[in-house]
């Protein structure tokens, strides 16, 4: 069963990068990875994670800046700094950047490891995949009753979409979409309300990045991206969700 913890590794070096990757797939982590930090932050404009890793010597934007734009998005995410700077100023600013931690490589795999956990258990307040439980991290606004979406069903406890055999792992922003969504089914919900719902009132992300999130959750969900079903677009207004074919 794959967990909703979603982990962003920012890593320009490429065997790291990829060792990590496997790594974090192996404890139960669904870990998205980039080289840069101009990537990171395009992604942060179009998904939520649970956890950011973070190099400080990326190139472009370093790893400093990189986590103060992530921050001034997002107040809760965690994000550690996993850099080879090890002086006493380089750990200050990562903090005074908004870090959750710094570790310095090179660094033990467990020692790593036993941080995430920590850090995710402390921030959702319930359990990691260390515990082998159902239990998956997910915020009180997110827990809701089952619901279903035409041919799928939605389980808001464990972040997930079930069509048939098939299971679908969903971030807390889409969950947040989907509820939406079905909450005003066979209703035009227009774009600020997606966007005050998804990302809050007080953050303004670029003018494309509903279409980009709504673009690729689609990949996630329907069975035909060329004729939703479940997410329809209503021109010039928003989205909807129709449980029948009664709008055009």
């Amino acid at each position: 069963m794959n967990n909703s913890f979603s982990i962003l590794l920012v890593e320009d070096d490429l065997h790291l990068r990829n060792g990590l990757q496997a790594l974090l797939a192996f404890e139960g982590f669904n870990c998205t990875s980039v080289d840069s930090g101009e990537d990171a932050l395009k992604l942060f404009e179009i998904d939520e994670f649970s956890l950011c890793i973070l190099d400080v010597s990326l190139p472009g934007i370093d790893g400093f800046e990189t986590c103060r734009n992530i921050r001034q998005r997002d107040t809760v995410v965690p994000i550690i700094f996993l850099t080879a700077r090890t002086s006493e100023l380089d750990c200050l600013t990562g903090f005074n950047h908004g870090a959750d931690h710094y570790i310095t490589k090179p660094f033990r795999s467990a020692e790593l490891i036993a941080r995430i956990n920590a850090i995710l258990a402390r921030t959702y307040g319930l359990k990691t995949p260390a515990d082998k439980q159902e239990t998956v991290g997910c915020t009180a606004s997110c827990i809701d009753d089952h619901f279903s979406l035409r041919d799928i069903r939605i389980n808001p406890h464990l972040l997930t979409a079930e069509r048939g055999q098939d299971i679908i792992s969903l971030t807390k922003r889409e969950l947040k979409l989907l509820q939406l969504l079905h909450t005003k089914k066979n209703q035009a919900v227009s774009r600020d309300q997606l966007m005050d719902h998804c990302w809050g009132r007080k953050y303004l992300p670029e003018s494309r990045a509903l279409d980009q999130f709504v673009s690729a959750l689609r990949k996630k969900i329907e069975l035909n991206q060329a004729r939703p079903e479940i997410i329809k677009t209503v021109h010039a207004v928003g989205y909807c969700y129709q449980e029948e074919d009664i709008l055009t």
